[in-house]
């Protein structure tokens, strides 16, 4: 079942490689600034938005932001993919979200506002970047599943009661080489803690590498734009979970799919170009 999760996962790749479709925006926002930026401010589709990938800009304009109660009681949100142009996540952003249960927060957002997260009682874990500088008031208070927190650097300046109202056996892990941390780290059990899971491209070619932040860049700039690419990312991150652990545990797995993404770069950095 596994192997054939992997061959479903490179067929995926293929047609994200090969297709295209106009983006059909569903997103609020305000532009400031000479050249603009975009910060997202509300979305038609809550409640019942389900799973949405925000786009990494809107008529041509890069989002920046998430702004303040963006998506605040969007209760029928259940993930949420942050695309890497995004540098901060406002004030009550996703406030009371109680249906989400996965958040990817992309290494370029450096600030987290206060109760970004907070109420949000279908979170079970998160991954905050390096990039990550400061983390507000209660951003993730009352997220009563969420047992862990995996900080990918250094200590980030944090406000008060960040984590309360967390899971009983809630944890602060980190990386091997972080600083800054003691335990407790600001009244949180601490713990250096083993990597986070790889999702199927880092589990090919690293999580740093520039193979994988070129997946990222056309996940980010070219697939987000349109209706059925949101929804091929969607399929990627469910399938990323079974497919990663194969291709770590399996060599000439892992070699062959590296074959066939090797072969789609070419195509993968003219359409992220254009």
């Amino acid at each position: 079942m596994k192997l054939r999760k992997s061959i479903l996962f490179l067929s995926l790749i293929s047609l994200m490689v090969l297709s295209s479709s106009a983006f059909a925006g569903d997103f609020e926002y305000t532009t400031s600034g000479s050249p603009a930026t975009a910060t997202i401010t509300g979305y038609t589709g809550c409640p019942n938005a389900g799973a949405i990938v925000i786009p990494s800009a809107i008529d041509g304009i890069p989002v920046v932001g998430i702004g303040s109660n963006a998506f605040n009681s969007c209760s029928g949100l259940t993930s949420v993919t942050i695309p890497n142009s995004v540098r901060s996540i406002g004030d009550y952003a996703f406030y009371y979200c109680t249906q989400l249960t996965s958040v990817t927060i992309p290494n370029s957002v450096k600030s987290i506002g206060r109760d970004a997260f907070s109420g949000c009682t279908g979170l079970t874990s998160v991954t905050i970047p390096d990039n990550v500088t400061s983390i507000g008031d209660d951003a993730f208070e009352g997220c009563t599943l969420l047992a862990s927190a995996f900080f990918l650097g250094n200590a980030p300046s944090m406000g008060a009661g960040v984590f309360s109202g967390c899971s009983s056996n809630f944890t602060v892990c980190y990386t091997a080489g972080s600083t800054g941390f003691t335990n407790p780290w600001d009244g949180y059990p601490a713990a250096m803690c083993a990597a986070p899971q790889l999702c199927a491209a880092e589990a090919i070619y690293g999580r740093d590498s520039e193979e994988t932040e070129l997946l990222r860049e056309y996940r980010d700039k070219v697939l987000s734009k349109s209706a059925t690419g949101r929804q091929m990312i969607k399929t990627y991150y469910e399938l990323s979970p079974a497919v990663s652990e194969v291709l770590q545990k399996n060599d000439t797995a892992r070699a062959n799919a590296r074959r066939v993404l090797d072969s789609l770069m070419p195509v993968i950095r003219e359409k992220v170009k254009q």
